[in-house]
């Protein structure tokens, strides 16, 4: 498959109470060249560059993980999920917390034989939904850890658990979860591709568990998750494949047991046992730039004419690329109203009936242009760095 380059003249978000678009370049970054699961040196798949900066993703060619080679620091990290992230729901209450559709999580519990009385701990709580529902189901011994403090606030009241504040792996959390200590299950739901270290997240699990307990994930699947949320999504630092969460998970003293697909995400079963073995070789890795050129139809685009790709949150089959006139003045009139047809809350019911364009939404414009990285499977170049958040 042959190199592309593209050119981003301009990011749009469709709601900008849930995506936002942030200035990348203010983001300070540092390099992180190989792979967090199985350590091995990262190839670069992807350049997002400017005329002033650049910020390149990287895949593992060993187990198919995927991160950022120049990720954000440990402290912005921090600091975004404690001030930055989710802004709109720092004044929600209790009654505006909505519930959840029935967790994987209750079945695979069950499914586990685990009883009711066990301790069972989340990471990454949000507003306490699946907490609550294991609630709902009969089990009692609750706790969580969440690092949004008005999400930690208001999953204590909503779920009826003990609910604290902070970085899950810090050593300050750490010393008081030993003394709630040893949890029967850890479970995370879309939880580690956030994580400043996913070893983070094992290192910690292994410290609060004994033989035998169990850890359960749900992740974005990397070969599922909609393309611009990898390229563009800053806060998905990472995504894994199945055969990368089993190389962590033994490095920390994890056994494998489960792995089943579900929508875009994988769940992932392991059980902390002192006699693991490792992992099998999964032979020849996809390549996962293959993917995003083929999501972002960059095969049959016309070279040079602008387009524009609209994309779900949810869903890679809902995205698109529709080509916008070639000459600018044209695109100066019809752009505006492009803008507001996406952006209008109003216009919702009329974009899911007529296009299937969800809420949870973005689009760019963009153009295929003939230039090559020597670097990069696919490079992506704009004026000025941009990538969403929420």
């Amino acid at each position: 498959m042959h190199k592309f380059t593209i050119k981003i003249s301009e990011f749009i978000s469709h709601d900008q109470g849930i995506l936002k678009i942030a200035d990348a370049e203010k983001i300070p970054r540092e390099v992180q060249d190989s792979c967090c699961c199985c350590g091995v040196g990262l190839m670069t798949a992807a350049r997002l560059q400017s005329p002033t900066s650049f910020i390149r993703l990287g895949s593992c060619p060993k187990c198919g993980y995927v991160g950022y080679i120049d990720r954000p620091t440990r402290y912005w990290v921090k600091n975004f999920y404690n001030v930055t992230w989710d802004e709109k729901g720092r004044s929600a209450n209790l009654e505006e917390i909505k519930e959840f559709k029935k967790s994987k999580f209750i079945e695979m519990v069950r499914d586990l034989g685990i009883d009711v009385r066990e301790s069972i701990f989340e990471v990454g709580t949000g507003y306490g939904q699946i907490l609550k529902q294991f609630k709902d189901a009969g089990y009692n011994n609750l706790f969580g850890i969440e690092h949004a403090p008005h999400r930690a606030k208001l999953a204590s009241e909503y779920a009826r658990a003990k609910v604290l504040h902070g970085e899950f792996g810090s050593e300050e959390v750490l010393s008081r979860l030993k003394l709630l200590s040893p949890f029967k299950v850890i479970f995370s739901k879309s939880v580690l591709e956030h994580m400043y270290d996913p070893r983070m997240l094992f290192a910690a699990a292994g410290e609060l568990q004994k033989e035998g307990d169990y850890l359960l994930l749900g992740v974005p699947n990397a070969f599922k998750e909609p393309t611009p949320l990898t390229l563009f999504f800053i806060p998905h630092l990472h995504v894994f494949t199945a055969e990368a969460l089993q190389r962590l998970a033994y490095s920390y003293g994890y056994q494998s047991e489960t792995v089943f697909y579900h929508g875009s995400g994988i769940y992932f079963v392991a059980r902390k046992f002192s006699g693991c073995s490792p992992p099998e070789n999964p032979g020849e890795v996809k390549k996962i730039w293959e993917k995003w050129i083929q999501n972002l139809k960059l095969e049959t685009l016309r070279p040079d004419h602008p387009y524009i790709f609209w994309w779900s949150v949810k869903d890679t089959l809902l995205s698109c690329a529709v080509p916008l006139f070639k000459r600018g003045f044209l695109n100066k009139i019809c752009l505006p109203a492009i803008r507001l047809f996406f952006r209008a809350k109003t216009l919702l019911p009329i974009r899911k009936l007529f296009f299937g364009i969800p809420r949870r939404s973005g689009s760019f414009i963009y153009k295929r242009i003939d230039a090559q990285d020597p670097e990069a499977n696919l490079l992506i170049t704009m004026d000025q760095l941009k990538l969403y958040y929420k």
